[in-house]
């Protein structure tokens, strides 16, 4: 049966009786069926220190809901949509801070045409003089 160390720094078991065990890639041991049992009721100062596959799975999944519930981390993941999307979008820098009134006025702006050396007015004042 698979454990895996509730202390850190656990990386090799002796056992006189099954030999040494190695950690393996997904952080766990793979004990025989009794020396798991023996293990997995081995408490120090009242704390255990080994847990089972599906312990593990139950405490980390509590700890990602409990982190996912924190204010902090929600605002942090909304900027980080916004933020892909402004991208996506292809948002330009001046409009990456404004307000969303600010940002539909700017798209909602017409471009102003630009000066031409040969305005009519420019001609038509000089051949007045």
């Amino acid at each position: 049966m698979r454990l895996y160390p509730l202390s850190t720094g656990t990386v090799r078991v002796k056992d006189p009786e099954y030999g040494t065990f190695d950690i393996k890639d997904h952080g766990g041991f793979d004990f025989p069926d009794d020396l798991s049992d023996r293990l997995g009721n081995v408490c120090v100062r009242g704390q255990r220190q080994w847990e089972s596959e599906q312990e593990r799975t139950l405490r980390l999944h509590a700890t990602e809901t409990e982190r996912q519930r924190d204010p902090a981390v929600l605002y942090g993941a909304v900027a980080e949509l916004v933020k892909l999307a402004q991208a996506v979008r292809g948002d330009d820098a001046a409009t990456a801070g404004a307000t969303p009134a600010a940002k539909s006025r700017a798209r909602k702006t017409p471009a102003a045409p630009a000066a031409d050396s040969t305005d009519s007015t420019a001609t038509q004042q000089g051949d007045d003089a």
